[in-house]
């Protein structure tokens, strides 16, 4: 797998549940109200960032080869916002961490 595919998936994943969690509704990207019941989403939304920003910490960290913080920001992204993503890349932090 490229590496720019594999991006492309985690991007997707990452983003996680596209419905209004109070009706249920499809969301759309960049609105941030409902538009069925007129919800405000914009602390859904800061909290999509702010775990996206977490996991891409992460994989930086364990790319400079800290294993102890990439871990640390896994566990913290899937805290913020639990993707299956988020659950996974802990998973996988954690493992390597007690390998090494």
């Amino acid at each position: 797998m490229e590496i720019e595919e594999g991006v492309s998936r985690a991007s997707k994943v990452v983003r996680g549940g596209d419905q209004c969690p109070i009706c249920r509704a499809a969301r759309t990207a960049g609105n941030v109200s409902c538009r069925r019941c007129g919800s405000d989403l914009t602390w859904i939304l800061k909290t999509e960032k702010l775990g996206k920003e977490l996991i891409f910490s992460a994989l930086d960290h364990c790319s400079m080869g800290d294993w102890e913080e990439a871990a640390r920001r896994a566990r913290r992204a899937r805290l913020v916002h639990g993707t299956v993503f988020s659950r996974v890349l802990e998973q996988f932090f954690e493992r390597g961490r007690s390998i090494r």
